[in-house]
């Protein structure tokens, strides 16, 4: 029965007041209350070494179990894949959890236990930051995988990229498909911090329909509010300017507003730092803003919703940011 094997699981094996450790074998089958087992085995494919899941399978169970059973037979689907993952990266690693976090590390138990207890401070404070636009998700658990290195990181992440896409360097991303995860390379807590905090507003964002640029922009200020980070100190405001005027046009703008500019390794720096200049203006009336989030649409690249709600139009907005002659070209192409 799926509620005695996730008992089974949840026993602590190694236990620091709400964090434990939980050990035990990977299965390949998840008995279901009610019905036959879900063979969980057959719906796991390999790459580069590492389990995925065909969580539409799994998905697909809701509609034959009884009320109230699908979030325990998801949580089993999801301690499951994670303890194949946990066999996958190596002896060393080793699942921590809480009743609301799973971090997959080879930390410390100890280590581990801090990194959990980091995650769920961290989801209150982003939700009280961005009061009235974050949504922490339903069900399942917060998961955070952390890879030992950038190889091992990339030849997983990679798996999430349309083929013959351009992949951009990143120390840490939000993966929102099917079994929602953030995944990072290792390093100290303290300096992973700030990448779990850009990574769980991400996921604080997800039930929104957002814009790259805007999204993005959002996530840098919140990570720099909560913590404590000065702006690119390598440059003055007014070089970083000077850098922005010189490397934006009324073409590569249009990977802006696409999005595609964040994914761009020549791109990505220049993105980034002009989404959290324009979040950062546009944030300065924040009940203003907060409908202009809620409307806003990847699809028109925020259009309708900056012009409703803030008044202005993009293009005019980021030529009068970089002191740019504005002509339409600099607006969003909705081709």
């Amino acid at each position: 029965m799926v509620f005695k094997q996730i008992r089974h699981w949840l026993k602590p094996k190694q236990k620091e007041d709400d964090c434990w450790r939980l050990d035990g074998e990977a299965p390949g089958v998840i008995e279901i209350d009610g019905r036959s087992a879900f063979e969980f085995q057959k719906h796991i494919t390999l790459h580069e070494g590492y389990p995925i899941v065909d969580w539409g399978a799994v998905y697909d169970v809701e509609n034959s179990v009884e009320p109230g059973q699908f979030d325990k037979f998801w949580e089993a689907c999801e301690l499951g894949w994670l303890l194949h993952f946990r066999d996958a990266l190596g002896e060393v690693f080793h699942l921590t959890l809480s009743e609301h976090v799973a971090v997959l590390s080879s930390f410390s138990f100890k280590e581990a236990c801090a990194t959990v207890r980091y995650i769920e401070r961290t989801f209150g404070r982003i939700l009280r930051q961005l009061d009235g636009i974050a949504q922490r998700s339903s069900g399942g658990r917060d998961i955070l995988i952390i890879f030992d290195d950038s190889d091992a990181y990339y030849r997983y992440v990679i798996h999430t990229y349309p083929e013959h896409s351009e992949f951009a360097f990143s120390s840490g991303m939000f993966l929102g498909r099917g079994c929602p995860h953030f995944v990072l390379i290792k390093s100290e807590l303290a300096h992973i911090e700030p990448t779990i905090v850009h990574e769980m507003t991400h996921s604080c964002l997800s039930h929104l329909p957002l814009p790259a640029w805007l999204n993005e922009g959002i996530a840098v200020n919140t990570e720099q509010v909560l913590c404590r980070r000065k702006h690119d100190d390598r440059f003055t405001p007014f070089e970083m300017h000077q850098r922005h005027q010189e490397f934006w046009n009324s073409e590569n703008i249009q990977d802006f507003w696409s999005g595609e500019a964040f994914h761009r390794n020549d791109q990505q720096e220049y993105a980034y730092s002009l989404a959290q200049i324009m979040v950062e203006q546009m944030g300065r009336n924040w009940r203003q803003f907060i409908s202009f989030v809620l409307e806003s649409d990847w699809q028109d690249a925020g259009v309708n919703a900056t012009q409703k709600h803030l008044d202005i139009d993009l293009g005019v907005y980021v030529c009068a940011l970089l002191e740019k002659t504005y002509s339409t070209n600099w607006s969003p192409s909705l081709h």
